[in-house]
C-alpha cells in the first residue's frame, strides 16, 4: 500500500501539469500583490484610519450648571473620551503604533460602555462582564467605576457587537507590539489572509476536479489498471492509494506557492507575521450547532447578514449601518493558529472534493464524459446549496464548505467542528461506495 501510494504520488507530482500549477498559483499571488500595491498608493487614509475632527459630545456642556453638577460624572467622562481620541491622532502622527493600538482599544470600550450602560438592556454589571478584562489591559489604570456617561443613552444597542470587535482587535496588536496591517498592503500576514481567501477556495475546486477526473477511466482505457491487478495487487488497495496520492498532489499544489512567497517576502523584511491577529467566532472550534450569521438590527428589525472581517478591515474603519453588525462574539488568533486551521478545514474538503470526483471516474469510463458530469453536477449543488450559507438555515452541504476562511469567521452558518464531522462522513461514504464499484468494475 505504501510501496502504491509512493509509486502514484512521483508520477503525479512530476506531471508537467502539476508543475504548470505551481506556476501558475505563484503567478497569481505576485499578480495580487501588484494589484494590491496599487489599491494602496490610492488610499486616501494613509497609514492610519485618523479622523482629523475629533466628535464632540457637547450636549452636556449646554445645559444649566445645575444640571452639569448634577452630572459631573458624565462630564468627566466624556472628557475622558474626547481626550483619549485626541491622544489616539497624536500617537498616529508621531507613529507611536504602540500606543495608538492601545488608544484605539480603550476608545471602543469607552464607546461600548458610553452605549451598552445607557442601553435599558445591559446593565454596568453585565458591561463590566464582557469588557472588564481588556479594560484594565488597556485602560492606562483608569477605573471602570470611574467611568459613567449616564443620563446618556443610545438607540443602537446591535451595534454593541461591532465595538467589541473592534476593542479586541486593537488590544491584540497591543498586546504583541504589532502594527497595524491592511489588506492592500504585501506584508506577510495580509498576502497570506489574501490568498486563503480569495485565490484558495477557487483553486481548490479547480484542482479537485482536473487533477482526479480521469484518475480511474483513462488508466483503464491505457491498460496500466489492468496491469496493477495482474500483479495480484487488491483493488481496494489500488482505489484508496490514488485517492490518498489525489489528496497529497493538491494539498501540495495549493500550500506550497505560498509559503515561497511568504519566505521570500520573510527574508526581504524579516518580519513573520505569525502574531498577527486574525477573526474567528468564539466557541466555533468546540460545538457542532451552527450560529446564523445574521443579526437583528434595530433599524427597522431586519436580519442584516454579519460583516466580513479580514484583516486590516476593522483597522479601515468601524462602518456603522445596518449591513455592517459585527458579532459580539468575534475574537482574534494568532496568524500562526489561523495557518493550521484553515490548512486542517482545507485537507478534509480535499479529501471530499477527491472522493467524489475519483467516484465519477470510476463509474463513467471516458474520461471527457467524466469531466462534464462532474462539473455539471458540482455546480447544480453548488447553486442549491449557496442559500443556505446565509440566514437562519443550517447549512449542512459539504459543497459549501470550500471557504475555510468563512467558515472560521462564523459566516457560514456552521462551525468548523461541524463542517469536519460533515466531511469526514460524507468522505468515508463516497471511498466506500468507490471501493465496492471499483471491485465489481470490468477491466
Amino acid at each position: 500500500m505504501k510501496g502504491l501510494i509512493c509509486f502514484e504520488l512521483k508520477r503525479r507530482l512530476r506531471s508537467s501539469f502539476f508543475v504548470v500549477v505551481i506556476i501558475v498559483l505563484i503567478i497569481a499571488i505576485v499578480m495580487d500583490m501588484g494589484k494590491a500595491k496599487t489599491l494602496k498608493d490610492s488610499r486616501s487614509f494613509g497609514d492610519y484610519p485618523v479622523s482629523l475632527t475629533t466628535n464632540s459630545y457637547d450636549w452636556i456642556a449646554t445645559e444649566t450648571e445645575k444640571r452639569k453638577a448634577a452630572y459631573l460624572k458624565a462630564v468627566e467622562s466624556f472628557d475622558l473620551f474626547s481626550n483619549t481620541m485626541k491622544q489616539r491622532e497624536q500617537a498616529a502622527f508621531e507613529d507611536d503604533y504602540i500606543e495608538y493600538a492601545r488608544l484605539s482599544s480603550f476608545h471602543m470600550l469607552l464607546t461600548y460602555k458610553m452605549f451598552g450602560v445607557g442601553s435599558s438592556e445591559i446593565s454596568e454589571a453585565g458591561v463590566e462582564s464582557v469588557i472588564g478584562d481588556l479594560w484594565q489591559d488597556v485602560s492606562g489604570n483608569i477605573s471602570f467605576e470611574s467611568v459613567d456617561f449616564r443620563p446618556f443613552s443610545s438607540s443602537y444597542p446591535d451595534r454593541l457587537g461591532t465595538y467589541l470587535t473592534a476593542a479586541r482587535f486593537y488590544q491584540s496588536i497591543y498586546e504583541n507590539e504589532l502594527r497595524i496591517e491592511y489588506t492592500d498592503e504585501n506584508t506577510t500576514a495580509s498576502v497570506l489572509y489574501r490568498y486563503m481567501d480569495d485565490v484558495l477556495p477557487i483553486a481548490l475546486l479547480f484542482l479537485g476536479v482536473f487533477f482526479s477526473f480521469e484518475s480511474i477511466n483513462k488508466e483503464k482505457e491505457n491498460g496500466s489498471l489492468k496491469l496493477l491487478i495482474t500483479q495480484s495487487m487488491h483493488r481496494s488497495k489500488i482505489y484508496l492509494a490514488k485517492w490518498i496520492s489525489g489528496v497529497i498532489q493538491i494539498m501540495t499544489a495549493l500550500f506550497i506557492p505560498i509559503f515561497i512567497v511568504f519566505a521570500a517576502i520573510f527574508i526581504k523584511t524579516g518580519n513573520s507575521g505569525l502574531k498577527y491577529p486574525l477573526p474567528y467566532l468564539q466557541g466555533i472550534f468546540s460545538r457542532i450547532v451552527p450560529i446564523a450569521n445574521y443579526a437583528m438590527t434595530s433599524e427597522g428589525g431586519e436580519p442584516a447578514t454579519l460583516a466580513t472581517r479580514g484583516i486590516g478591515h476593522i483597522a479601515t474603519s468601524v462602518p456603522m449601518t445596518n449591513i455592517w453588525i459585527f458579532h459580539p462574539d468575534v475574537s482574534y488568533m494568532s496568524l500562526a493558529g489561523y495557518i493550521v486551521s484553515i490548512f486542517i478545514l482545507t485537507l478534509f474538503f480535499t479529501a471530499f472534493i477527491v472522493a467524489f470526483v475519483q467516484l465519477i471516474s470510476t463509474v463513467i469510463n471516458n474520461a471527457q464524459l467524466s469531466l462534464a458530469a462532474t462539473l455539471s453536477s458540482m455546480g447544480v449543488i453548488i447553486l442549491l446549496s449557496i442559500p443556505f450559507t446565509h440566514g437562519e438555515q443550517i447549512n449542512v452541504s459539504p459543497f459549501t464548505l470550500f471557504r475555510p476562511t468563512r467558515i472560521i469567521e462564523g459566516l457560514y452558518n456552521i462551525t468548523p467542528l461541524s463542517s469536519i464531522i460533515i466531511l469526514f462522513f460524507s468522505t468515508v461514504v463516497l471511498v466506500m461506495v468507490g471501493c465496492q464499484i471499483f471491485k465489481r468494475k470490468a477491466i
